[in-house]
């Protein structure tokens, strides 16, 4: 975030934004899998903050590769999303250490409602790159 086109602002609601999205499916989580027991329930958000963890690492490379054009931007921030989520997941699954369905139902949903945001966001850095204040 340090290109003279990232704002700081625009990073810091996407980042609240996506928090938020992650903490709601953390807590409908837990009360879902109140049976899974703790280790279930670890799983559960460890697998939330690995697509958190994604989500925010493709809002930095969305901002890092602004000026390579609008189709950059989206494919690069996709594909670092993609791969951190994908190389989390299979180490947090690999280690053994959490219960497998509670881990990766928690990683995909809250990929899938990340996406949304981080769209959004990719798109209003697309439309007006040097300016990107608008928390709409």
């Amino acid at each position: 975030m340090t290109g003279s086109n990232s704002n700081p602002a625009a990073y810091r609601w996407f980042a609240l934004q996506a928090v938020s999205v992650c903490g709601l499916v953390i807590v409908v989580g837990l009360l879902l899998w109140r049976r899974a027991g703790a280790a279930g329930r670890a799983g559960l958000i460890i697998g939330a903050l690995a697509a958190l963890a994604g989500s925010l690492l493709g809002g930095m490379v969305a901002r890092r590769a602004i000026r390579s054009g609008p189709a950059a931007v989206m494919f690069r921030a996709m594909g670092v999303r993609l791969g951190v989520v994908v190389g989390l997941t299979l180490m947090l699954a690999l280690l053994g250490r959490w219960p497998i369905v509670p881990l990766l139902m928690s990683v995909a949903v809250t990929h899938l409602l990340l996406l949304g945001i981080d769209s959004r966001d990719a798109l209003k850095l697309t439309r007006n790159p040097e300016r990107q204040d608008s928390n709409d």
